[in-house]
């Protein structure tokens, strides 16, 4: 038997992007156990679209930091484009990037062969439906250069607080002494 009805639509499941990212807020809240807040600031991208920019702030310092955006048509809000934040490490703290060894005349006849070419480009990152957003919502929250930003919200916090009581051991060896510890000793030579 034909099926006209299209695949991935559910009557059921209508949430919004900013629905759906409250509740991945209501879930921080309780993950990170009040340490972290997931903040949703309502904006208009320059192009005139609706976006949510969704920042994570640690709670004890107030520091946030800019995690990524949700961007939609006004009054549509599907479909939705995620949008990470741009990745300003430099190569060698990443996991994975890409690099070219092509030379310069070689670059320019590849661009002339693609200039004239056409191809279908995939957006991973654009979304059709609420289903869709969620699991590109658990993707974008654990890409590494997220994670990193994190994560360096609460470090600081607990390398300060190390710091403050005199937990850590090289802080102690570090007052105790003008050397460093033994173990950061370095033989020159």
């Amino acid at each position: 038997m034909t099926n006209y009805w299209p695949e991935g639509i559910d009557l059921t499941d209508k949430q919004s992007p900013l629905e759906i990212l409250r509740d991945a807020q209501a879930e921080w809240e309780s993950s990170s156990g009040g340490v972290l807040e997931l903040i949703l600031q309502e904006a208009e991208s320059q192009a005139g679209y609706d976006m949510i920019i969704i920042h994570a702030r640690h709670t004890a310092s107030n520091r946030t930091a800019s995690l990524f955006s949700v961007v939609s048509r006004k009054e549509n809000p599907y479909p939705t484009r995620l949008q990470p934040k741009e990745n300003e490490l430099p190569n060698f703290f990443k996991k994975s990037h890409k690099t070219s060894n092509l030379n310069s005349l070689t670059a320019i006849n590849s661009v002339i062969r693609q200039l004239n070419e056409e191809k279908w480009v995939n957006n991973e990152w654009v979304v059709d439906t609420p289903g869709e957003l969620r699991e590109k919502l658990e993707k974008i929250f654990n890409l590494g250069d997220i994670k990193s930003e994190i994560l360096n919200l609460i470090s600081t916090d607990v390398a300060q607080n190390d710091v403050d009581s005199g937990t850590r051991e090289d802080v102690k060896d570090a007052s105790d002494s003008d050397s460093p510890p033994s173990d950061e000793k370095a033989e020159l030579g």
